[in-house]
């Protein structure tokens, strides 16, 4: 594994994009979670580092990188991954919690992306996901009620996608593993679940650091590219901010 270096890019909007970089090999971009910040994905870079060149940008408004701007949404974060791809050359993509649904938008919206790979993306299956407190929460918010706002947001039991599976047609999950809750040894914290991700998508409860390494991005070689009419899609709605990202999870 080589080492370990920092760069930066600007995004359309003039924002400085900084990130983080370990080993040598095919350029990948992991995206890290909402509440997390390119750190947390050190263990997974690590882990990938003898493979990849490993880029971890830090998110608008952490780290290394500039604050979130005018106009802020998924739109502006796709911006982002756009000028990371046309620095790194890569056409390999990992996305955290919300930062799989960066990814995804990102694969309609850059040609270039073909190899993705999501873990734990905030995406509705069957009603999984209730969106009732999402007009309190916007009432909130355009009160200048933040607290109250974040308080709305409910935390879902860690099962809550189970009834969404049983309904699936059978061919959808026959290949899943079934739901648990974490181990131990993954309830200390995010940095260790990115560790983890990769394995995970495979259905290994805690996969060896040898393992991560031959199996962490086998799963993007099995991925079909984003087909041309997927491209096409319509770009986000401009409502606000807000209702952008809410949009997406539960379309």
């Amino acid at each position: 594994m080589s080492g370990y270096g920092k760069g930066e890019v600007r995004s359309t909007d003039g924002t400085t994009i900084g990130y983080r970089r370990w080993g040598d090999g095919p350029a990948l971009i992991l995206l890290h979670g909402g509440m997390l910040a390119s750190q947390h994905l050190t263990g997974l870079a690590e882990a990938l580092a003898d493979d990849f060149t490993v880029y971890v940008p830090d998110r608008r408004g952490r780290g290394l990188s500039g604050g979130h701007g005018e106009d802020y949404g998924v739109a502006r974060e796709v911006e982002d991954v756009r000028a990371l791809v046309a620095e790194t050359g890569t056409n390999r993509i990992f996305g955290l919690s919300s930062g799989g649904l960066v990814a995804l938008r990102a694969a309609l919206a850059v040609p270039e992306l073909e190899r993705i790979a999501l873990y734990e993306p905030p995406l509705d299956a069957g009603g999984a996901m209730p969106l009732d407190w999402l007009p309190r929460y916007e009432r909130e918010l355009a009160a200048g009620r933040t607290g109250a706002a974040l308080v709305t947001v409910p935390r879902l039991p860690p099962c809550r996608a189970a009834p969404a599976r049983r309904r699936a047609p059978a061919r959808a999950v026959r290949d899943l593993p079934p739901p648990r809750p974490f181990g131990p040894d993954e309830r200390r914290g995010p940095a260790r679940r990115g560790r983890c991700a990769a394995g995970l998508l495979h259905g290994r409860s805690r996969p060896t650091r040898a393992a991560r390494r031959r199996r962490a991005f086998s799963v993007m070689a099995k991925c079909s590219p984003a087909t041309s009419a997927a491209r096409s899609a319509s770009p986000p709605s401009t409502a606000s901010a807000r209702s952008r990202w809410c949009g997406l999870a539960s379309s």
